[in-house]
């Protein structure tokens, strides 16, 4: 062996070792662990955001089939008020006028 050789053999013996996955990404074993735990972290986050999101939604549609109830409620309503408004208001005008009551 020449002095070449010699000089990488020996910067190469003190170096510390790397570890691969599977797909050839190299990491060292204390990352791994942290990475892990924050993914797995991370993952357990998104699905409960998942979840209150879906209560939200779940929420939303039944506030609008409460609302669209509501509203055809009122809308049911709107017509025998107006009849009874209409009937009030002849009977003011008939006893304005001093006419007897109409009996409907």
């Amino acid at each position: 062996m020449d002095g070449l050789q010699d000089e990488t053999k020996q910067a190469g013996e003190g170096a510390p070792t790397q570890v691969s996955d599977s797909e050839g990404a190299v990491a060292s074993p204390v990352a791994d662990d942290g990475a892990a735990k924050a993914r797995a972290d991370y993952e357990a986050a998104l699905k409960e955001c998942d979840a209150r999101i879906a209560e939200l939604e779940g929420e939303i549609a039944e506030a609008a089939k409460t609302a669209e109830g509501a509203e055809a409620l009122r809308k049911e309503m709107d017509e025998p008020r107006r009849r009874a408004d209409e009937s009030t208001q002849m009977s003011r005008w008939r006893r304005i006028a001093g006419l007897p009551e109409s009996e409907e």
